[in-house]
């Protein structure tokens, strides 16, 4: 295990508060990943860094994303009232490109009906970490979050 890895998990485990310089440089020696890799259903959390979107995906009760193409995605699947996993529509979908993000070509999400990009990086195959910027949280930063692949 890499020792980016390691820290990762061992953040997971903590349950924070998390320090989001800390999340940062972790996410800056990860490795870029492309749509064949995040192809598939994830298991979803965040790094509680203070930041309005924690609050916002326990509000929503954010439990995953689901990637079918690179022009079909679900970046918002949450809990519902009865337990089961649903697609959140009023977040609309989603499509990914590649593009440059701190210094290395890399899987970027970008939200069809809100103002909102992903930025992912591989922690390994069934591991991956995000940071998401929305327009309205500009003053807040970046928000960090992972995946995790559901196992069939």
């Amino acid at each position: 295990m890499l020792p980016a890895e390691q820290r990762l998990l061992a953040l997971i485990e903590s349950g924070g508060p998390h320090d989001k310089d800390e999340l940062l440089a972790l996410f800056d020696q990860l490795k870029p990943i492309s749509f064949e890799t995040l192809k598939g259903e994830w298991t979803g959390g965040w790094f509680e860094t203070g930041h309005p979107a924690g609050r916002w995906m326990k509000e929503i009760r954010w439990v995953g994303a689901a990637f079918r193409s690179p022009h079909d995605i679900d970046p918002i699947i949450a809990r519902g009232d009865d337990g089961k996993k649903k697609v959140l529509d009023e977040w609309g979908h989603a499509k990914l490109f590649e593009a440059k993000f701190r210094g290395l070509v890399s899987a970027v999400v970008v939200y069809d009906k809100h103002p909102i990009v992903d930025y992912f990086r591989s922690v390994n195959d069934d591991f991956v970490m995000g940071l998401m910027e929305r327009t309205e949280w500009r003053d807040s930063g970046l928000s960090f979050f992972y995946l995790l692949r559901e196992k069939v």
